[in-house]
């Protein structure tokens, strides 16, 4: 199942959101794309120093997605990329189980595109395989499967697409 929300008082969560990234840290910068997930997942918890702060601002959606599986969650993990001209991300999963999220922090719609999902499974029709492109706009929010293969096809705009991608796990309430 897909989860798509957009955030509420985005304009304020969003100055709250990019204040907590040092967008010109030297670790951080890739060939492909910006991102502090090595840097962090090097870490002791695998958690940037932001992570509460983050929970914080995003607290009513993310209870709302935990209250609608009738679970409590856990953010295991959390961190932002950013992809300017032509830069992208190869297809990949997030693990085996749980959700993972990509919130669009910087988005312009056309010719930029979302984050591209590939189904485990073919078309029984034509034996094809099913991709999906959710339409978003800046401050939403797609929560899926973490084992779900997805990717970021080349940012061919000249304006910089920025995400906050994180990753959660259930928990039975009791």
């Amino acid at each position: 199942n897909f989860y798509h929300v957009s955030i509420s008082d985005w304009r304020e969560k969003k100055k709250k959101l990019m204040s907590l990234v040092d967008w010109n840290d030297p670790q951080c910068q890739f060939p492909d794309h910006y991102t502090d997930y090595h840097k962090h997942m090097r870490a002791k918890n695998g958690r940037p120093p932001y992570t509460e702060k983050f929970i914080n601002i995003f607290q009513k959606e993310l209870v709302e997605f935990a209250n609608r599986n009738d679970c409590d969650i856990t953010v295991t993990a959390l961190w932002a990329q950013k992809y300017t001209h032509m830069q992208n991300m190869e297809p990949h999963t997030h693990g085996a189980s749980g959700y993972s999220a990509v919130l669009y922090a910087d988005f312009y719609g056309a010719p930029q595109e979302a984050t591209r999902f590939w189904a485990p499974f073919k078309n029984p029709v034509d034996s094809l395989d099913f991709t999906h492109c959710p339409k978003v706009k800046q401050g939403d929010l797609i929560l899926f499967p973490s084992s779900l293969i997805h990717w970021a096809r080349p940012n061919t705009s000249d304006n910089p697409r920025t995400i906050f991608s994180f990753n959660l796990q259930f928990h039975k309430r009791s």
